[in-house]
């Protein structure tokens, strides 16, 4: 995915907020990956918004599910990774573009897999 942008989402309130930016991407031409965690599966809390704002289906769905915060966060963590490893490219020309988890700041997401890559 050459000269693409990687979109991780994964709640309602991710969705909403990153609707205008897939919009842009797409206005402008810009290939996107949205990549969605799933952590909202019911069709109330997700596909209603993704219907509703006119967003394509994701490219990737990683189907966290529910679970505690810790279970959850560490199924996106290794998931994510996994994605993103596939999409090297994008990385490494720094259009990953996430604001966050809902349940943590994004500065924590990335504090977390920086961890987890030491061990």
């Amino acid at each position: 995915m050459s000269n693409g942008v990687a979109i991780v989402l994964g709640t309602r309130p991710e969705i909403i907020k990153l609707a205008s930016i897939i919009h842009g991407l797409a206005d402008a031409g810009t290939p996107a990956c949205v990549v969605h965690t799933n952590q909202h599966y019911d069709w109330e809390l997700d596909a209603r918004f993704f219907e509703e704002l006119e967003l394509p289906a994701p490219n990737v769905n990683l189907r966290v599910g529910s679970g505690s915060h810790g279970a959850q966060t560490a199924k996106m963590l290794s998931a994510i990774e996994e994605t993103l490893i596939a999409l090297d490219d994008v990385v490494r020309s720094g259009k990953a573009c996430y604001i966050g988890f809902s349940n943590w700041p994004a500065w924590q997401a990335a504090a977390a897999a920086w961890e987890l890559a030491r061990r």
